[in-house]
């Protein structure tokens, strides 16, 4: 195997293992001073700090919430995951995307 492809695999395999621990947390820990406060301890943390009012993530959850089961699939194969892979992470982008959609200001 050439090394860009196990680059691809192994970039890969660090984001199944992130979603998959992650599947269990909630993705947005509630409102602060009028701005969401997100469950994500990754890089760049000041991107999402103060900047994101609650108002912004229903609007982009409305967008995502419309697209399909099938969209997502076509999204994922086309990254090279496999059905069960892709499933898995369909199913907690739409639970994530619900809970923008329901997200309010208190």
């Amino acid at each position: 195997m050439d090394r860009e492809k196990r680059d691809r695999r192994l970039k890969k395999a660090i984001l199944i293992t992130f979603v998959l621990a992650a599947a269990n947390s909630r993705f947005i820990n509630g409102v602060h001073h009028g701005f969401v406060d997100f469950s994500y301890h990754g890089w760049h943390q000041e991107l999402l700090t103060k900047r994101i009012t609650p108002d912004d993530v229903r609007w982009m959850s409305e967008r995502l919430a419309k697209l399909s089961d099938a969209q997502w699939r076509d999204a994922f194969r086309a990254g090279g995951f496999n059905p069960p892979i892709a499933d898995r992470f369909v199913r907690r982008l739409k639970a994530t995307i619900d809970e923008g959609r329901k997200l309010t200001t208190s």
